[in-house]
């Protein structure tokens, strides 16, 4: 892999790592800290919870993006077998990557199911309804409690996105993340750090930081301005 190459996914890996950290961080601060002064404080306190699940969820599917990649798909433009050549050279060096990261195959940040899920949020909603269960009374979205703690009509109430507080962990369609908020944290704690190891020896020695031409901050990423 190129070495310039090599860097910017390093820097897109910590990037998306301190995203989740900093997300992570405040889903499980706020649910410690759950003592709202007022209903309206409890809504706004349930908004950020949610607000920082959303983007926790969506940074370690970004870190499983690039450390398992999805298959290039053939198109109209994109013939089948470069696709095929793509997707094994994508495949290949993010094989790479895991191995000198110390990522497993089986690693929690690897996995994409629940995750996409809440990005497909849309499609799901969509499929219980063809599949004649529709979203009513006995299935409750953004809820903050212990599976099964809900009841109606002495039936178990089904979630679609749902946090156990007990547990700390996030759930799709009652189907639970393969880890703990804490758990993913430890995680995402190390890879960022053995990303950062890399990308040091892959930079060398710091360069002067130099100021962007258009007056804005100097960027450090390896990735430049958009």
């Amino acid at each position: 892999m190129n070495v310039i190459t090599r860097y910017v996914l390093l820097a897109r890996v910590i990037e998306q790592c301190d995203y989740a950290l900093l997300a992570g961080t405040n889903i499980v601060s706020a649910l410690r800290q759950w003592k709202p002064a007022s209903p309206e404080d409890a809504k706004r306190r349930h908004l950020l919870i949610w607000f920082h699940v959303q983007a926790f969820v969506v940074a370690v599917g970004n870190v499983a993006k690039i450390l398992n990649p999805r298959p290039v798909r053939a198109t109209r433009t994109l013939p089948r077998q470069e696709a095929e050549r793509r997707t094994e050279e994508m495949e290949r060096r993010a094989a790479s990557l895991r191995t000198e990261l110390g990522i497993s195959d089986d690693s929690i940040i690897l996995s994409k199911q629940v995750r996409n899920r809440f990005e497909h949020y849309d499609e799901h909603v969509h499929a219980l309804d063809v599949w004649g269960q529709a979203p009513h009374f006995d299935i409750i979205d953004k809820a903050i409690v212990p599976p099964g703690f809900i009841r109606i009509q002495g039936k178990k109430a089904s979630y679609l996105r749902a946090i156990d507080p007990q547990t700390l962990t996030i759930s799709f369609l009652d189907q639970p993340m393969p880890g703990s908020i804490p758990d993913y944290l430890r995680e995402l704690s190390a890879l960022r750090d053995a990303a950062t190891a890399m990308q040091t020896k892959l930079s060398g020695p710091a360069p002067a930081a130099e100021s962007d031409p258009e007056g804005g901050p100097a960027d450090h990423t390896g990735q430049g301005q958009e």
